[in-house]
């Protein structure tokens, strides 16, 4: 499976879990939180709107398996990086309401050969107009 391959199915995952509905997250926030795939331009603010930036960071890879020259094994690996943006004037709780789906839609998923491992809200920070969540997804990924 290519990088390209790995994106498409890590985002597709992501885009087709986060518009599902959840009881936890309020209604009036999430319906309207479109995806940004990594360095798509910022969609327009709007008065209490959010969206959500996804990106993928490399982290490397390693050979896992020795002893069976042409068919060892290699391990890539990333963190998937949720940046949930939400109006700052909005409440902490539908933050974190987003931050609790965002963390759902990778706890304990695979697929394939591909492994989330446990999501973590690693920041909160406060840019501009927006109060900003980041959420790391360690993923891995062993070749055939």
């Amino acid at each position: 499976m290519s990088y390209q391959e790995d994106w498409q199915r890590l985002t597709t995952r992501f885009q087709d879990a986060w518009v599902m509905p959840n009881p936890a997250a309020p209604p009036d926030v999430l319906p309207r939180t479109p995806v940004v795939l990594g360095d798509q331009p910022q969609p327009p603010p709007r008065e209490g709107g959010a969206f959500v930036r996804v990106d993928l960071r490399p982290d490397g890879q390693e050979q896992v398996s020795i002893g069976s020259p042409g068919n060892d094994r290699v391990r890539r690996r990333w963190t998937l990086l949720l940046h949930i943006h939400l109006n700052r004037t909005a409440s902490l709780d539908q933050l974190h309401a987003l931050v609790d789906h965002a963390v759902a839609v990778f706890q304990g998923w695979s697929e394939d050969r591909l492994i989330a491992a446990t999501p973590s809200l690693v920041r909160v920070d406060l840019r501009g107009a927006w109060s900003v969540a980041v959420v790391a997804v360690p993923i891995s990924r062993d070749s055939p």
